[in-house]
């Protein structure tokens, strides 16, 4: 009997890997295709935060920027953090959420120095300065 139920768990585990492989790569073609919602419905379909980041990534494609946020959020691997930030910060920026998006940047540089992170940070440091001497004019008399 214990050997039924161990080779009926190993048929188990062999089909969802397989399973895995096959989303997998059919989200790859629809990502190089430029097709990113199918991209992100293969990805949805396998439960590691890598397939988690590719989904995160190509909602993040096909503008769909608080889907994007909502599973960067998610995403709890150590060697993806700094992808993930650097994202985040992308995504946040794109609808406006200008100081999330510099707090995200400020973070993966925390993790690894990277020209365009550090080049994202600067523009939306300068462009949140410039927002605020357009909202805070100094009074002439």
């Amino acid at each position: 009997m214990r050997f039924l139920i161990t080779i009926f768990s190993l048929v188990i585990i062999l089909n969802a890997s397989i399973l895995d492989f096959t989303y997998l790569n059919k989200a790859k073609e629809a990502y190089n295709k430029k097709d990113y919602k199918t991209a992100s419905k293969y990805y949805s379909k396998v439960s590691n935060d890598e397939a988690k980041f590719d989904q995160a990534n190509s909602l993040y494609k096909a503008k769909d920027y608080k889907n994007a946020i909502k599973l960067y959020d998610q995403i709890q691997d150590k060697n993806l953090q700094f992808k993930k930030l650097h994202n985040l910060g992308n995504s946040y920026a794109h609808i406006g959420k200008i100081d999330q998006a510099i707090q995200s940047y400020k973070s993966a540089l925390k993790i690894k120095e990277d020209k365009d992170t550090k080049y994202n940070l600067k523009l939306l440091e300068q462009q949140k300065k410039k927002n605020q001497k357009n909202t805070n004019p100094s009074c002439k008399r």
